[in-house]
């Protein structure tokens, strides 16, 4: 006759057996189960059954997967690089055994190409900002578009072998229409879309593309008074060897964003990409005209009359000459006021769709 005791046994793992068919969380990133208290044995042996490559980002072997019940993903995203603060941004991520996407800028400099490949070897993504960074050749009309994305395109694929489908506008998607006007705009999506192209904005800036330099505390202020109102937080940042404030504020970045439930990729897997404008396809009662919705559950970047001739984001208007491969030639560009940011700015807010 089976004791009170072996009974107790025999039914609470019954009990665990039936939790993991139907209680296990798979995210796509880890595999949560049901943690209880029978034993050291089978506490242990639910953990250890949990495959390494099920983690995304790898975790540390001594770091606590943490299970939130949503899918909550961070991606930390660099633009303008590849700068001489490249690597140092990589060895960050690698410590930590995070990936994260780099919106890089044509650069002449086969050193600035190494630190590109080695963030690609290092499996982090490397996407297309621009090969000119200059926004009137850029957004003259869709050919000059689409002329600077397939060279900065070539010149990604000649250095890490690989091409890419996942574009970030220089100054963004939401960049005021003295430099895109609104049918540019509109075709510029309506062929990204028909070529399966993506491109990403951002849902969180860091602050610093702002015309002085940001410290540590600042940027992790900026990030955490955003990052947790997104289950999908896509963080503007930027590789420029004056932004020490960003390099130095990554680790706690990182570990914050843990802390709160947040796993790490890069923005080709993102299920929702951040964009301030989107294309959309043509209506029945218009199938001539795709249009472009403004995402007004994005924020829109604020208006400012800082702005840095080296960095780009929707923040920072356009130098009076095009960008230079030197960060530390970065000061504020004189010749645009706050009047006129705040008139191109706020034409944004007028459009629902953006018509031919």
């Amino acid at each position: 006759m089976l004791s009170l005791q072996k009974i107790s046994f025999i039914l609470t793992s019954l009990f665990f057996s039936a939790s993991l068919l139907s209680g296990c969380q798979n995210t796509g990133r880890h595999v949560v189960a049901p943690v209880f208290s029978v034993s050291s044995t089978v506490s242990q042996t639910s953990s250890e059954a949990i495959p390494e490559s099920t983690s995304k980002d790898n975790l540390p072997s001594d770091a606590e997967l943490v299970s939130t019940g949503t899918d909550k993903v961070a991606y930390l995203t660099f633009d303008d690089g590849p700068t001489e603060m490249t690597p140092q941004i990589v060895a960050v991520l690698k410590q930590y055994q995070v990936k994260a996407t780099f919106f890089v800028v044509y650069k002449n400099s086969q050193k600035l190409e190494s630190y590109m490949k080695l963030a690609s070897d290092e499996g982090n993504e490397i996407a297309a900002h621009s090969y000119c960074h200059n926004y009137k050749q850029i957004y003259r009309n869709v050919s000059s578009f689409m002329e600077d994305f397939e060279k900065v395109n070539q010149w990604i694929e000649s250095v890490t072998g690989h091409r890419t489908n996942q574009l970030r506008f220089p100054g963004g998607s939401s960049i005021g229409r003295k430099y895109l006007s609104k049918p540019v705009l509109n075709g510029i999506l309506s062929t990204l879309h028909d070529k399966d192209m993506t491109h990403h904005d951002w849902n969180v800036s860091s602050g610093d593309a702002s015309s002085k330099a940001q410290s540590k505390e600042k940027i992790l202020e900026n990030i955490k008074n955003e990052a947790l109102k997104f289950d999908e937080p896509v963080i503007l940042m930027h590789d420029v060897e004056r932004n020490q404030g960003t390099l130095e504020a990554l680790p706690e970045i990182i570990e914050w964003l843990r802390s709160q439930g947040y796993s790490f990729d890069t923005v080709s897997n993102i299920k929702h990409p951040a964009q301030h404008r989107s294309y959309s396809p043509p209506t029945e009662t218009d199938s001539s005209r795709p249009s472009v919705s403004e995402n007004f559950s994005v924020p829109l970047p604020p208006t400012s009359s800082e702005v840095l001739s080296e960095v780009s984001s929707a923040e920072s208007f356009p130098p009076v000459q095009s960008d230079s491969t030197s960060s530390e030639a970065i000061e504020a560009s004189s010749d645009i006021s706050s009047a006129a940011i705040s008139s191109d700015m706020s034409n944004v807010s007028e459009i629902n769709q953006i018509e031919r």
